[in-house]
């Protein structure tokens, strides 16, 4: 028996959200390979009509913590219209609390979702939702009475090049496209939740990454791909085969590439090798200024030197470098504050960096010291911890989760405005850069006039000293409208 299977992140619910959903294309193009299940869709934006004209015999949501509100809500939705549609949930959020799963879900898939969805398709087809079967199937959540049930861990797929390219024909594709080359991170920073996730790190061979990108040029006709992975170049030698491999092809000279780095691993040489492959845009997670707070964060594995380092590295090589800040971590003090502010105003990063709240995610270690103060819990309004919700200019509006009692929320907003003019200062200087009014970009820019006017809104709105962190994500990350 064949099931009609809708898939949908929780972000894509009424708009096709600013990030492709890769994480749904690789589990469609790997039911269409190793098994019957071949009639997925992937939905993006507006997604009630469409699933009325679909009429699927499954749903599937992904959430990560932040939208695990929404989700929930969705579902109530879907399951008045859809009461006999099998619902599940996927994605970091229910991986790490499996034991909260909402009643109005079915089934949960924990962690690395091919081929544990393939089995518990398999068996939802025969048996439909019944917890003697489905507790048989690894890597899963399900009710059973009034009890939740958690099956044993699914083991990783070691062989990431056994699963096929992510199916983006069926996601909303431009110019500007995406990679994930590697799952996982060999760095154990205490905020992460991808570690967790993830595992320990794995890679596609060199080989598996250079054909993808060769299919995204070909197939999409794509000018730029972002690299997702939590860290690119943590395999030196695989990453010196794949810019020898890109080289050798010549495709640093059909399209560019962005990815995250590590201060602690940015040498002369790396720079090199980065330039050879075109990657023109690098963001580094600098998270603060001040030593003490940093050890914590990243456990002691990066300092403030080799940030500055870096930034001078990136610079002499004329790539474009932006980072991530966090504030407002334990127990971090209004000194250690003004140390990011005069970090970030010494650094001068072209894309500006972005600054966010401390946010305790579920299954990390920042996680676990909020619930001890009581800050947290399992059951919460998770809308609370929302990385990109915080506006620092409305103190206000303020509604999250503060890690530190060291400092007056006063005096902390006040000097995380500080910060925030200081980063929008920087992002627009590198706004205007000249390079950036190239022919190729000026016809791309044209060719979208919302995207113009977001331009142009957070530059006036930068004069008039007025802007917020906020404006900034519509044209760097926000899908261009076709």
């Amino acid at each position: 028996m064949s099931l009609r299977l809708a898939l949908f992140n929780i972000a894509d619910f009424v708009e096709r959200s600013r990030f492709s959903s890769l994480g749904l294309a690789y589990l469609a193009s790997y039911l269409k390979r190793y098994s019957y299940f071949n009639d997925t869709h992937i939905l993006e934006g507006n997604v009630m009509p469409k699933l009325k004209a679909l009429r699927p015999d499954l749903i599937g949501i992904y959430s990560v913590t932040q939208t695990f509100k929404e989700a929930c809500l969705v579902a109530r939705l879907i399951k008045e219209e859809y009461a006999k549609v099998p619902l599940i949930i996927g994605g970091y959020h229910i991986s790490a609390l499996p034991n909260t799963l909402p009643d109005v879900f079915d089934v949960a898939v924990l962690g690395e979702g091919e081929e544990t969805t393939k089995e518990l398709l398999g068996v939802i087809a025969q048996h439909g939702i019944n917890p003697d079967k489905l507790s048989t199937i690894k890597g899963i959540a399900f009710h059973d009475g009034n009890q939740t049930k958690v099956t044993a861990p699914r083991p990783m797929i070691e062989d990431l090049d056994s699963i096929p390219f992510p199916a983006r024909d069926m996601l909303y594709n431009t110019v500007f496209s995406s990679i994930l080359t590697s799952r996982g991170c060999p760095y154990k920073c205490i905020f992460c939740a991808s570690v967790r996730f993830w595992g320990n790190p794995r890679f596609h061979s060199p080989e598996y990454v250079v054909n993808e990108i060769e299919e995204i040029i070909g197939k999409y006709k794509a000018v730029h791909i972002s690299i997702w992975d939590d860290l690119f170049v943590a395999n030196r030698p695989r990453f010196e085969k794949i810019c020898d491999l890109i080289n050798r092809k010549k495709i640093n000279k059909r399209i560019s590439f962005g990815c995250a780095l590590r201060s602690n691993l940015v040498t002369e040489d790396l720079c090199l090798l980065m330039k050879k492959m075109n990657i023109k845009r690098v963001s580094i997670g600098f998270e603060s200024g001040s030593q003490r707070v940093l050890n914590m964060l990243k456990c002691g594995s990066v300092t403030v030197e080799q940030h500055i380092k870096a930034v001078e590295l990136c610079k002499r090589h004329d790539i474009f470098i932006t980072g991530t800040f966090m504030i407002g971590n334990p127990d971090e003090s209004e000194e250690e504050l003004n140390e990011t502010l005069e970090l970030i105003k010494r650094l001068k990063l072209s894309g500006g960096g972005s600054i966010s709240l401390a946010v305790p995610l579920p299954g990390t270690t920042l996680w676990e010291y909020a619930k001890e103060k009581n800050l947290v819990s399992d059951q919460m309004d998770f809308s609370k911890i929302g990385i990109m919700s915080t506006d620092f200019s409305d103190p206000e509006g303020f509604r999250g989760v503060l890690l530190t009692d060291k400092i007056s929320k006063e005096n902390f907003f006040q000097i995380a405005q500080k910060i925030q003019k200081v980063t929008n200062r920087f992002y627009l200087w590198g706004l205007l850069r000249k390079d950036n009014f190239s022919l190729r970009n000026l016809k791309f820019i044209i060719s979208r006039p919302k995207e113009v006017l977001s331009i142009l809104r957070f530059i006036i709105k930068s004069l008039l000293g007025k802007s917020s962190i906020m404006d900034r994500y519509v044209f760097y990350y926000k899908k261009a409208e076709s």
